[in-house]
């Protein structure tokens, strides 16, 4: 189980999109035909009075070379992310709400010390088009607009953890997709997901998580995926009973120990 942007997802999640950055590191053009600018706004489902909005209030970025004149150009990522503003606006979301979950999609995904250039909304078109078959993707958004892309095992993870925000709402991206945006014969996925359990493997690690609160906890693949290695930290108190494996780590202020922290190995098989 690992970070994402604010939520926590499973090993299973990470794999996989370790393999998606694999295949764009060996076929870069893909990126860049989903960033270029060809398209107008004829090619899109939305009226030029809603494109205008949008893009007064900061939600489309004006990229014509001279301010108002000459024709808006769009790329994929922009009608894709227009889709999502629409079904957004549904759910009554304001204007400021959208800002941030704009700014949080556009953010490129960093998963552990692997830094990418693909945004969390391209890796989520990426997934829902067929580069993965990891199920459906998912937009998580909390009531004050922040979004993250899940899959429905990240969901029941968190649900399992109690970290589900208050007021989410979740957005079946592979059906607003699959509903919008025609392909000519070929067809958007829609996974049926209603038998996705946890792995022997996650439920282990599901175990260890919940036996005490820690400060901070690191989870790392080990030995090929085989096995994975847990580090928590936390708040050691002198009769604490030790751990099999770790580090007790002291902080001294004036010459004397005030906090003593204990970083606790845990390997998961």
């Amino acid at each position: 189980m690992y970070y994402l942007g604010k939520r926590t997802v499973t090993e299973g999640t990470i794999k996989e999109m370790m393999g998606l950055f694999d295949v764009l590191q060996r076929h870069p053009e893909v990126l860049t035909k989903l960033r270029e600018k060809k398209y107008t706004a004829k090619d899109t489902d939305k009226t030029f009075r809603i494109i205008n909005y949008w893009e007064s209030v900061g939600l489309l970025d004006n990229n014509r070379k001279s301010g108002n004149e000459g024709w808006r150009k769009f790329s994929m990522m922009d009608m894709v992310f227009m889709h999502l503003l629409a079904k957004l606006r549904e759910f009554d979301f304001s204007i400021q709400k959208l800002k941030v979950a704009k700014q949080d999609l556009e953010k490129t995904l960093t998963i552990g010390k692997t830094k990418t250039d693909i945004t969390a909304l391209e890796y989520a078109y990426m997934r829902v088009m067929g580069l993965s078959n990891g199920g459906n993707i998912y937009f998580m958004l909390t009531p004050d607009g922040h979004a993250d892309c899940v899959t429905q095992k990240d969901i029941l993870l968190m649900q399992a953890l109690e970290e589900v925000p208050e007021g989410y709402i979740c957005i079946n991206f592979n059906q607003l997709l699959s509903a919008r945006v025609k392909l000519g014969k070929h067809k958007i996925p829609v996974h049926s997901e209603n038998a996705f359990v946890l792995s022997e493997k996650e439920q282990a690690i599901l175990e260890v998580l919940r036996t005490k609160k820690y400060k901070s906890i690191t989870i790392a693949p080990k030995e090929g995926g085989k096995s994975t290695l847990i580090e928590c930290t936390a708040d050691y108190k002198d009769g604490d009973t030790l751990p099999d494996y770790g580090d007790i780590l002291t902080r001294v202020q004036d010459g004397s120990i005030v906090q003593k922290t204990i970083k606790e190995r845990i390997k998961v098989k």
